[in-house]
């Protein structure tokens, strides 16, 4: 079986710049691993942000909105877009 390449996800903040070989047999594997582990990177970044302003007290509520939208913003751009995984087929 040939394996499909296919240039998905990031590294360094850069996008599309992983490269992943997919097998047929395997595609359900990168599917899931995208999938599953947005949730998880999202409650880090928000957890995070929550949990050291309950520790540190040093920053209006408001403030810490705009750093949690921002930062989902930038994890959101190193992902891999539907079409992404389309084209490797993996979605």
């Amino acid at each position: 079986m040939t394996p499909a390449v296919c240039v998905i996800g990031s590294i360094g903040g850069r996008r599309n710049v992983d490269i992943i070989i997919v097998m047929k047999d395997n595609n359900h594997r990168v599917s899931d691993a995208v999938h599953y582990n947005i949730p998880v990177r999202v409650r880090e970044i928000v957890n995070g942000h929550l949990l050291m302003n309950e520790r540190l007290r040093c920053q209006h509520n408001r403030t810490i909105l705009d750093e949690i939208i921002a930062d989902l913003i930038d994890y959101r751009d190193t992902l891999p877009s539907e079409s992404d995984l389309e084209a490797c087929n993996v979605l």
